[in-house]
């Protein structure tokens, strides 16, 4: 399902695809309008990058692999894809930007999962919400209040809060109901790594 969110009037349009079947002829085809952020899992973007999935739970052997897909994606499509979004459940949720060929990557905290049911959507719903926001206030208010300085992009700082958002969502059994004292505390939980170049 592709999602284009009109944050402002005077703004342009930011689509935000959280999908993976089909998605191949979007990114590689010059009339469709640029993907602005595809947020898919580990295993989506192994089908996409036509690469076997990976079964071993090896931190070191699981990062090569979702860098490696990372690239691949950054010499196919990074004309008509600005970010990948990959997650994976509980593992390091990753953030490439294949423009600029950089990435980060974030270690979730270990929790205990009551539900994990719709931690996705609430990942790109809080995403999107933290984009809008950004935009709508020049981004200041919201990178003084998560303490991030200037140059981390935008896409970074609202994938995070989404990531302590899901996290949240999974300490529940319901739906969509937040307490915002423990998204903060697993915000500050979740350990991201400094801007990393790509190969």
């Amino acid at each position: 399902m592709a999602r284009k969110t009109a944050i402002t009037k005077n703004l342009p349009l930011v689509v935000i695809a959280d999908a993976y079947k089909n998605i191949t002829n979007l990114l590689s085809n010059e009339k469709h309008p640029m993907i602005d952020i595809l947020k898919i899992n580990v295993f989506e973007g192994s089908f996409i990058a036509e690469i076997p999935p990976l079964d071993d739970s090896d931190t070191l052997k699981r990062n090569e692999h979702v860098i490696s897909i990372g690239n691949i994606f950054s010499e196919r499509f990074s004309q008509y894809l600005q970010y990948l979004i990959m997650t994976d459940g509980g593992k390091p949720a990753w953030c490439f930007d294949l423009k600029n060929k950089r990435y980060w990557y974030f270690v979730l905290p270990k929790i205990k999962v009551v539900n994990p049911i719709g931690c996705g959507d609430t990942c790109t719903s809080v995403l999107s919400s933290i984009l809008s926001q950004m935009r709508n206030t020049d981004g200041k208010e919201v990178r003084e209040k998560l303490k991030f300085n200037d140059d981390t992009p935008d896409v970074v700082i609202g994938l995070k809060w989404g990531l302590a958002a899901a996290s949240a969502k999974t300490l529940t059994l319901t739906g969509g109901d937040f307490d915002e004292k423990v998204i903060l505390q697993l915000f500050d939980q979740i350990k991201m790594s400094e801007e990393m170049k790509m190969h």
